[in-house]
Formats: C-alpha cells, sequence, structure tokens
C-alpha cells in the first residue's frame, strides 16, 4: 500500500523501507540499492560532512554507506543543484569508476533536496578518481565539493589541524604536497580574503587519521616553508578553537568589570544606611 506521497505506508504488514525506486516523485527516479528505515534522516540535515549525523541504513545491507564511512570508498557530495534527479547524480559520478549505491539526500515529505548526496564506490581508486575530476566542478552554476565522507565520533578527534604562516602564494596543490607525505587527505580548506580572493596564509587540513595528523604536525610545525620567511604554525584545530574561546571569555570579563568600575556605584554601607534612616520610628508618645 502506498500513501498519497507515492512512498509505501507505514501500517503494512511487512516492514517497509523508504529507499529509492523507479516510480518515487520529485527526482527521486532510480534504484541505487541504498535503504534508510526511518523518515528522520530525510527531514533533519547534517550539521557537518559526517555521514553519522545522517541517519541509520538498512543493518542487513552490508555494502550500504554506513559501514564504508571513513573506507576509502565513500564520498559526501555538497553544493548540488536544487533540480538534479538521482539518475543525472548517479551518470554524472559514475565517469569515475563502478558505483555500489549513490542518493542525494532530500526531505521525506516534500521531496526538496538538501543539495548534499553520497557515493559509495565499489573500489579506493573510483572514489579517489572522484575527488580529483568532480571537485570543483561547476554543474548549473553550482561549484561541488567531493570529499570522504567522515564517521561519527572518537575517530574524527584531533585529525583536523589549523595551520598559519603558510605563503600568500599557496595553492591546493602546494598544500598537498606539503602534507600530503603523512597521510591521506580528506578535507582541506585554504582561507581567502574576501574582497580578493588570494590566500590569507591560513588553512585547515584534516587527515583520515589522528597518527598521521600527528606525524604532520611533528614534522611541520615551526619549519618555514619555501616561499615565506615564517615558521609554520602547525596544531590541532580544537585546541585553537578552544584557545579562542578563551580568549573571548577573558576580554568580556573584563569589559564587564571595565563597565562596573566606570558606574561609580556607592558602597553598601552607606546604602544600608540611608535606607534605615528613612524607616526610623519617632516616639509620639504625650507622656
Amino acid at each position: 500500500m502506498y500513501n498519497k506521497n507515492g512512498y509505501p505506508n507505514r501500517s503494512s504488514g511487512s516492514r517497509m523501507w523508504h529507499g529509492m525506486s523507479s516510480s518515487l516523485p520529485c527526482g527521486m527516479d532510480t534504484d541505487f540499492s541504498s535503504a534508510y528505515p526511518s523518515r528522520r534522516m530525510y527531514d533533519m540535515p547534517p550539521s557537518s560532512s559526517t555521514l553519522g549525523a545522517v541517519g541509520h541504513m538498512s543493518s542487513s545491507s552490508t555494502s550500504s554507506l554506513t559501514g564504508c564511512a571513513g573506507s576509502g570508498t565513500n564520498l559526501i557530495v555538497n553544493y548540488l543543484p536544487q533540480d538534479m534527479t538521482d539518475r543525472e547524480f548517479y551518470a554524472l559520478f559514475s565517469t569515475s569508476g563502478p558505483i555500489e549505491s549513490s542518493r542525494i539526500m532530500r526531505d521525506f515529505k516534500t521531496c526538496y533536496s538538501f543539495g548534499y548526496g553520497f557515493v559509495n564506490y565499489l573500489t579506493e581508486e573510483g572514489a579517489q578518481r572522484a575527488i580529483k575530476s568532480l571537485n570543483g566542478v561547476t554543474v548549473r552554476n553550482k561549484r561541488l565539493k567531493v570529499s570522504f565522507a567522515r564517521p561519527a565520533g572518537e575517530e574524527l578527534k584531533e585529525t583536523n589541524l589549523y595551520v598559519t604562516n603558510l605563503p600568500r602564494t599557496i595553492t591546493e596543490e602546494q598544500l598537498d604536497e606539503i602534507f600530503g607525505k603523512y597521510g591521506l587527505i580528506v578535507q582541506k580548506n585554504i582561507l581567502r580574503d574576501k574582497m580578493t580572493g588570494k590566500p590569507r596564509g591560513v588553512a585547515f587540513i584534516r587527515y583520515n587519521k589522528r597518527e598521521e595528523a600527528q606525524e604532520a604536525i611533528a614534522a611541520l610545525n615551526n619549519v618555514i616553508p619555501e616561499g615565506s620567511n615564517q615558521p609554520l604554525t602547525v596544531r590541532v584545530a580544537e585546541e585553537h578553537g578552544k584557545q579562542k574561546a578563551t580568549q573571548f571569555y577573558n576580554s568580556t570579563m573584563n569589559m564587564n568589570m571595565n563597565m562596573m568600575n566606570s558606574m561609580h556605584y556607592p558602597p553598601p554601607s552607606s546604602v544600608m544606611h540611608r535606607g534605615r534612616a528613612r524607616f526610623r520610628f519617632q516616639n509620639i508618645s504625650p507622656y
């Protein structure tokens, strides 16, 4: 049985999964063997590029996207065109290698695309080719961002590095050359000036493993790169965030103290004295 939106009825006697089929509406027009047991993942887009925030896959599908997070075959694709269909999505990424499953994430009720999707390749080579050939490609005025899907939880801790004092002419290829020696880079971002678009000498680099990030810190921190006269500062991004939060807290506290001092509140003892004087009783007895 199906409801008015064309989806399997939850009240059916047998357990039915909300996977894709050739008859589903709103661009969901191809079956790529990716089934989900709940509607929650349709209603809530992920807060970051982590597969764990999306929802749970079918436990019976051993080759589903969930089990491949961090394996080197599963990709997350951001900034998809709003009108892209799953058939187009599959066709675009199948040029890089054989695909086991793919899916554009959509709202369960409206079929509105969240603008991102997942592709799980049969081989790591296919996934790497897709990142190399399709990351940054413009499709209908949307520049795709293709990267490895990351698992949620402990595996993500201390894998993201914050790097400063990079040459102002640094490119992504040069960043790969410097940091790629120490492990698999799954995501990188060179911060740029909003007005000029030129690098600011700051970047974030995420490795696949914590050990790879630690090796990069040990090898590159305080090292002067070619084209620069300043040593690099390489540290875990979480530590940088904590330091910024501490600085903000201290500056806020100092500001509050300065405001209190500038208001010249009278001493508490004088306030209490005036209050007692105001309510002093007088002896009005005629005797």
